[in-house]
């Protein structure tokens, strides 16, 4: 077998293998603890992907957008949605509370 197409399947393989797959965690779950330690999840506040499912469940539809934004000094999740009823929403859900605004 080739040097390259070994490398290729054992690179493969070790993505295959991880619970993740070859994805980065999603802005604002993870921080670093400390210095060298690995990430950890963050107790406090939604994170954007948390914020999608929220804006979904009380909306139904397709995200279009999302994303994380500073309104008055806060984190703000900012979800568009396209409804099963045509309307597109743009739905705002505070990060710290996970209040609908």
């Amino acid at each position: 077998m080739g040097r390259g197409l070994l490398v290729s399947l054992l690179l493969l393989t070790t993505i295959a293998a991880h619970p993740a797959g070859w994805a980065w965690p999603v802005e604002g779950e993870y921080r670093l603890a400390q210095l060298g330690a690995e990430l950890q999840p963050i107790a406090e506040g939604v994170s954007l992907s948390q914020a999608r499912a929220m804006a979904v469940e009380r909306f139904p539809g397709t995200v279009v957008r999302a994303e994380t934004r500073m309104r008055n000094g806060r984190r703000v999740h900012q979800v568009r949605i396209a409804g099963v009823d045509g309307r597109v929403r743009d739905v705002r859900i505070d990060a710290q509370t996970g209040a609908f605004l």
